[in-house]
Order: structure tokens, then sequence, then C-alpha cells
């Protein structure tokens, strides 16, 4: 061991921390090396010097630590505690949370108070209500005042004459009447199935954008008065898409697949995607799927083409093609449209393996024989 490895382990030395080969190798070098020797002695010294004799424990200490320690468990008295809990409270009192929670119940009871003191009757926000109708004509009015006057002639002795009854009313007003009634019963209620109608949203119509805006009809408003017709109203016009739509929900294939045919040859790709999901409803997947193909093809990197791709995948596993499943769906991966063609993927090899087990099992015994 040379003085550069043994001048740390001086110290160690010193106060007996080192092991035994350790301390056998520096007790080695120090006796045959003068610097390291004159170090581990100028230490040595220095502890003698800064040492301080031990003292010993004064007799009874532990047993009066003991006594103070029992003097500190006695009972302490009511008016000890009762002062102990108001300088606690007081502590607490002026800190600025119980200030904020005083201030905060004093708002609670305050609202409180307010609410209670509130009138049970008081008068509840007016609601105007129109009611459809016409007016009592003036002659009616009239009639019963004259009635009223007569009346009291009559109590007091005096002879009163007869009065005609009122004039019939004709004939041809009496069946406006009775006509325009009902019709605006007819278009009120028109009106009210409109309104509750369910519209179409994204994906009824192929996953793009927002639904086309359907037909509406003006109610009549209440008060007014009802145009008389002869017989019932013409429903409202509507777009070839919308028409088509209602034939589709209507499960009228044939004739939404031709509607859709023909709104899809002015250039909406979505109207052919439809057409395509028209014809696989009423004809099978057979007859659908190369519609669905190249609507893929004509829309390619769209909205419409993607779903295009995932109904033809479909399509492909109805029709046990599952190598042409497999490679639409996988053009759809990282698409908005990964989570269902995952899904649609697990079905084909459901449905793949369901069809090899019995060949499998077929080829075995065949195959024993």
């Amino acid at each position: 061991m040379n003085c550069e490895k043994c001048e740390p382990l001086l110290l160690d030395e010193l106060y007996e921390e080192l092991d035994e080969v350790t301390s056998a190798a520096v007790q080695r070098h120090v006796a045959g090396c003068t610097s390291c020797a004159a170090s581990l002695e100028g230490l040595r010294s220095t502890r003698s010097a800064v040492s301080l004799p031990l003292e010993p424990l004064p007799a009874g200490l532990e047993d009066r630590i003991l006594a103070s320690a029992a003097e500190a468990t006695k009972v302490v008295s009511i008016q000890s505690r009762t002062s102990r809990a108001v300088a606690w409270a007081g502590r607490w009192a002026m800190r600025p949370q119980t200030a904020m929670a005083a201030v905060f119940l004093l708002m609670i009871g305050t609202s409180a108070f307010v609410l209670r003191s509130r009138a049970p009757g008081a008068p509840q926000e007016g609601v105007s209500v129109t009611v459809q109708g016409s007016p009592a004509p003036a002659a009616s009015v009239a009639s019963a005042a004259e009635e009223s006057n007569l009346d009291d002639k009559a109590a007091h002795g005096a002879v009163v004459a007869a009065t005609p009854p009122p004039a019939a009313m004709p004939a041809a007003a009496a069946t406006a009447s009775a006509v325009a009634a009902p019709e605006a019963l007819a278009l009120n209620t028109k009106d009210e199935r409109a309104k509750k109608a369910p519209s179409l949203d994204d994906d009824a119509l192929g996953g793009i954008g927002a639904s086309r805006a359907g037909p509406t009809n003006a109610g009549v408003p209440g008060g007014a008065p009802a145009t008389p017709a002869a017989g019932k109203a013409d429903p409202a016009p509507r777009d070839g898409f919308s028409s088509a739509m209602a034939d589709y929900n209507a499960r009228r294939f044939q004739q939404a697949t031709q509607k859709f045919e023909g709104e899809a040859q002015t250039g909406d790709k979505n109207a052919a995607l439809w057409a395509a999901r028209s014809s696989r409803e009423g004809s099978g997947c057979a007859a659908a799927v190369a519609r669905f193909d190249r609507v893929a093809a004509q829309s390619k990197g769209t909205a419409v083409g993607r779903n295009a791709t995932l109904e033809a995948a479909r399509c492909y596993r109805v029709l046990g093609n599952y190598a042409a499943a497999r490679q639409r769906l996988a053009e759809l991966e990282g698409t908005d449209l990964a989570v269902a063609a995952k899904e649609e993927k697990t079905k084909v090899d459901t449905v793949a393996r369901a069809a090899d087990e019995p060949s499998t099992r077929g080829s075995a015994p065949a195959a024993a024989a």
C-alpha cells in the first residue's frame, strides 16, 4: 500500500472502522512511512485533546423523571380545561378561515329566511292561451239582452209582444264553417306530425355531412280563419333524394333503387351508395356487391367511398368470399371506419373458421382410410 491509498484510511483506522485485512495493511504502511505515521499521530493527539470524560449519572435521576411524568398525567381541573378550551377557541377565531366560514353560514341563513318568508300564494308566471274560433255574433248578444228586458217587464205585469225567432244561418255558410273546422284541425295535426318526424342522421345517409332538409308545412296561426277546401290537402313536394329515402323506409326497394340511380346520374355519390344499399335489401348481396365496388372506386378517398368499401366487405362475407372481404377491410385501416372494419374482420375470421371446420373433419377420416 502506498501513501496515496493510505491517507484516506487514516481517519477510519483512528476510529477502528476498518476491517482486519485493511487495518493490518494500513498499520504495516504506517510502520514503514514517516509521513503517514506523523499524520496518524496528529489525528490521535487531536482526538485525545477534544474528547471529554464521561460523567456518571447522578443518583435518583431516573426516579425524578418518572415522578415528573406521573405529575404531568394527573387529572386536570375543570377550570384548567375550560381555560384551555377558551384559549384554543380564541386562537381559531382569529384565523381568516373561521371568518370566511361565518360569512358563508350567514349568507345561507339569510337566503333560507328570505325564501321561507315568501307568501305561499304568490302569483305564478302567466301563460297566454290562444283559442281558435269565431266571436259570438252581435245578433245573439242583442237577443240575450232583449230576453232579459222582456223577463223584467213580464215580472212587473206588462204585456210583452212576441218577438220573431232569429233568422236561420244560410245553408252555404253553415257548410263552409263545417268544412273549415276539420280542415284547420287536419293542417295543424299534419304540422305536428312533421315536427315529431325523426330526421335522418349522418349514418343513415352514408356518413357524410348533414342530412338533407326535409319538407316543412306551415300550420294555421291561432285565431286566423281557416280557408275552406273541397278535398284533402296535397302533400308538399319533395326532391328526388327525399322521395327515394321515403320509398327505402317503406321497403319499396325497387322504386328506391330507381330514384337513387336518377339522383346519382346528377353526380350525387351519396345517392349512388344508397342505390347500392337499396339493391342489396331488395335483391341480395349478389346483385349489390358490384355496385358497392363501383361506388368505392369512383369515390375513393372520401367518406362515401369508405362506407361503400365497408358495405362491399360485408357482402363478400355473406357470399363466402373471405379473401375479398379481408382485402377491402385492410384498405380501411387508419381511417375513421377502422373500428367498424376491425369488428367486421372479426366476424369474417369467425365465419371462415366455422366454414373450415367441417372440411377439416371430413378430410381426417378420408386420410385415415
